[in-house]
């Protein structure tokens, strides 16, 4: 199993995030650009071993937005001529593919909206960010930290967004840790910070 279905109470503290438009989010930001990679997602891997292990009992995976279902996490499901949906593997490339049959192999409907925990981070990180890398996916699955008020994503240049409400110990842990590897902060909202920089 690489999923299971978790109580989405469990993300009732991140009303301060505005999933229509995550920069007017009440909270900060900033995102890490690590040098590039002719593999970003073996890269983006080892990124999110380095910076966020300690919390991988605890992490909560969901869907880019509210409301939006796990299905439709590839582009390729949906036909925009007639709006829509096809969740089959007929006519799709191996990277829908694998992440439909993820979704299939660990009873998770098409239709569901809800929230998860991951029983095996490499499995599904290999399949998510191949569908983000490789155009697959518009928007990145959203990676929550209930207990540090942290919401994390990839992007699809191998960057990693972080978004948090308050500078509390646990983020300033994860800027010690991209100040001492090759990694660059940027886009940062929080003056604060600007000593990581």
């Amino acid at each position: 199993m690489i999923l299971k279905k978790c109580n989405p109470k469990d993300l009732q503290n991140f009303e301060w995030l505005n999933f229509e438009y995550l920069p007017d989010s009440r909270g900060f930001k900033f995102e890490i650009d690590f040098e590039e990679s002719y593999d970003l997602v073996s890269k983006s891997i080892d990124y999110f071993h380095f910076l966020f292990k300690k919390y991988f009992n605890e992490i909560i995976v969901s869907p880019p937005t509210p409301n939006f279902e796990w299905g439709s996490f590839c582009l390729e499901v949906w036909n925009g001529t007639d709006d829509t949906y096809d969740y089959s593997n007929k006519n799709k490339h191996a990277i829908t593919i694998n992440y439909l049959n993820m979704l299939k192999n660990n009873n998770i409907e098409v239709d569901y909206i809800g929230c998860c925990r991951c029983l095996n981070w490499n499995e599904f990180l290999v399949i998510t960010l191949n569908c983000i890398i490789n155009y697959m996916a518009l928007y990145s699955m959203m990676f929550y930290i209930p207990s540090e008020n942290i919401v994390f994503y990839f992007h699809y240049s191998g960057s990693i967004g972080v978004y948090y409400q308050e500078l509390n110990a646990e983020v300033i842990n994860i800027l010690e840790k991209i100040k001492i590897s090759k990694a660059e902060l940027k886009n940062s909202n929080d003056e604060r910070i600007s000593s990581f920089i």
